[in-house]
């Protein structure tokens, strides 16, 4: 994106935002943080994250915005903020970058520590998101950071960086004000796919592609398209023969009972999903 059009699109931002705060009441940096998770998770950098802004300055400080745990992977979800309500955007250098994720290193720290859950207030944000990660210390097995900045960052790095705090792996990814605005506007495209599957034997085809509309997914069948929403589709590394089911399946309407009837051999390998 162009520089000029990410100005505008944050001074956009900035009005929504402003417009969002004073509708529910929250702070802007909250508003902020509800936005930025929302596509982070949408976009599967993240669980979806509890608001806990902790922040001590000065020697030993460390500073957090969210968290989650899934417990069924094991995975320690952190999110921090650089946060600024300038009508300009501004960048945020490599410096400041890791100044952030020592921060959150510090914060893993403190919140394994019994002396620190044992110590700090229990209705504080600080205790709710530490005193989760100490009850369930053993059961993770490795931690995601992410920064959330309506900045853009000063320097080229990777996606995502590794490293370790506690003993255990730690990644640190970046969602920054041009991300959040590329997430957004990917949203409404129709990008390629490539699907796990094979059906040598009927020469299919299937692909995202315009004009399918968006959540549906476009089979080409014999030189003819249909359009199927992707809840129906699950493709099968197999062969047509022994696993073809006749008939429409009850609840199909208008538009996938065509589809049923015209492409009778592929809808022996689509399933609810």
């Amino acid at each position: 994106m162009a520089d000029g059009e990410l100005d505008e699109a944050y001074r956009q931002f900035g009005d929504e935002l402003l417009l969002e705060a004073e509708f529910s009441g929250d702070t802007q940096h909250m508003c902020f943080f509800k936005l930025f998770s929302e596509v982070a998770s949408d976009n599967g950098d993240t669980a979806d994250m509890e608001y806990t802004p902790v922040l001590r300055e000065g020697r030993g400080g460390y500073q957090i915005d969210g968290y989650a745990i899934d417990l069924d992977r094991g995975e320690l979800f952190l999110a921090v903020c650089a946060f600024n309500n300038d009508s300009t955007l501004r960048s945020l250098n490599a410096v400041a970058m890791e100044a952030l994720f020592r921060r959150v290193d510090s914060f893993c720290e403190k919140a394994v520590d019994p002396e620190f859950v044992r110590e700090i207030e229990e209705t504080s944000p600080a205790f709710q998101a530490a005193y989760p990660i100490f009850e369930n210390r053993r059961k993770i097995r490795r931690i995601r950071v992410i920064l959330l900045t309506n900045a853009v960052l000063a320097v080229r790095r990777k996606m995502v960086d590794v490293g370790k705090t506690v003993g255990l792996p730690v990644a640190y990814n970046v969602l920054d004000f041009a991300r959040y605005i590329d997430i957004l506007k990917s949203r409404g495209n129709v990008e390629p796919i490539e699907i796990d599957a094979t059906i040598d034997q009927w020469n299919a085809i299937a692909l995202f592609a315009g004009p399918c509309p968006r959540n549906q997914l476009q089979i080409l069948f014999s030189g003819s398209a249909w359009n199927i929403p992707c809840r129906y589709i699950r493709f099968l590394r197999s062969s047509i023969a022994g696993t073809e089911r006749q008939g429409v399946p009850a609840g199909a309407d208008e538009s996938e009972q065509r589809y049923y009837r015209y492409c009778p051999g592929i809808a022996g390998h689509v399933f609810r999903l």
